[in-house]
C-alpha cells in the first residue's frame, strides 16, 4: 500500500493585502535598495509568473481582497504575502476603470532558490488554497497528491557562488576561459586592478578576500567591461546607474 505524507492547509480569512503602493515598494526580504524594487517599479499589470535577475515574480488580480504564496522547498510551512500596487497617474491620482474601481493588482517578488532548476508552489487567495490562475503549468505533488504550480528557474549551485568564511569572502566568477577578470568594489575604491581572479579550471574564476564585517559592493572586470556576477542575485543601483552586486560579511 503507497502511504501519503499530507500537509495541512489551513483555511485562512484576511482583511486586508498588506501594503499599497504607487509606483515603488521594498523587497520582501527587506533589502529596498536592491535590483528587486527596481524590478517593481517595472511592474504594470498582472503576468504570468517570470525570472529576472535573480527573483522569481508572481502576480495576482487586484480584485482579490487577499493573495498568498507557499513553496515546496519550504515545505509550505510559510505563507508569503502578496503586496498590492495602485495604478496612479503623473499627478498622483488614483486611475480607476470605467466602472469607477481602482486600477491595482498584487504581486510578491523573491529570490530565485539554491539547488534547483523547478519551483512548486500554491496559492492561498481570499482564504482558500489554489494553483496559480496566471501560471498555465502545474504537476501534481506526489508526497501530498495535491495539484501545484511549477516555475522553471535557472539553476544556482550553491557550492559555485560568492560566499563567506571565517571572515574571508570568497568570490567565484564563471565565464569564458583564458580571460583576465579581476574584481572591483567598495573595500578597493573600485580599483579594476588591484586584485585579479585566478583560473582554476577552464571558465571558472575565483579570489578569496579577507574583510571586516560589513556590506559591500562589488563587480567582476575584463579589461573595461564590467560583468555582472551572475550567480548572485542581491544587487543596487550605484550612483552612476550601473549595477553592483552586493556581499555581507557578518561578525
Amino acid at each position: 500500500m503507497k502511504y501519503f505524507r499530507f500537509i495541512f492547509f489551513p483555511v485562512l480569512v484576511f482583511l486586508f493585502a498588506g501594503n499599497v503602493y504607487g509606483v515603488t515598494a521594498t523587497d520582501q526580504s527587506g533589502h529596498s535598495e536592491y535590483l528587486s524594487a527596481k524590478i517593481i517599479e517595472q511592474l504594470s499589470n498582472v503576468s504570468v509568473p517570470f525570472v529576472k535577475d535573480g527573483r522569481m515574480v508572481f502576480t495576482a488580480e487586484g480584485k482579490y481582497r487577499y493573495a498568498g504564496i507557499a513553496f515546496s522547498h519550504e515545505g509550505y510551512r510559510k505563507i508569503h504575502t502578496f503586496e498590492r500596487i495602485i495604478h496612479k497617474d503623473q499627478n498622483g491620482n488614483v486611475i480607476v476603470d470605467k466602472n469607477g474601481r481602482e486600477e491595482n493588482f498584487l504581486f510578491f517578488v523573491t529570490q530565485v532558490p539554491e539547488n534547483t532548476n523547478s519551483v512548486e508552489y500554491r496559492l492561498v487567495i481570499d482564504g482558500l488554497w489554489t494553483t496559480d490562475p496566471m501560471n498555465p503549468e502545474s504537476t501534481t505533488d506526489m508526497e501530498t497528491g495535491l495539484k501545484v504550480s511549477t516555475l522553471k528557474v535557472p539553476y544556482i549551485d550553491s557550492r559555485e557562488k560568492v560566499g563567506t568564511e571565517n571572515n574571508r569572502v570568497n568570490f567565484v566568477y564563471q565565464g569564458e576561459e583564458g580571460r583576465s577578470i579581476s574584481l572591483s568594489g567598495t573595500f578597493n575604491n573600485w580599483d579594476p586592478f588591484m586584485y585579479t581572479l585566478k583560473e582554476t579550471r577552464p571558465g571558472f574564476y575565483e579570489f578569496s578576500l579577507p574583510l571586516p564585517p560589513g556590506t559591500y559592493y562589488y563587480t567582476y572586470m575584463d579589461g573595461g567591461i564590467r560583468l555582472e556576477d551572475k550567480t548572485n542575485p542581491d544587487k543596487v543601483y550605484t550612483k552612476d546607474g550601473r549595477i553592483a552586486s552586493v556581499i555581507v560579511v557578518q561578525n
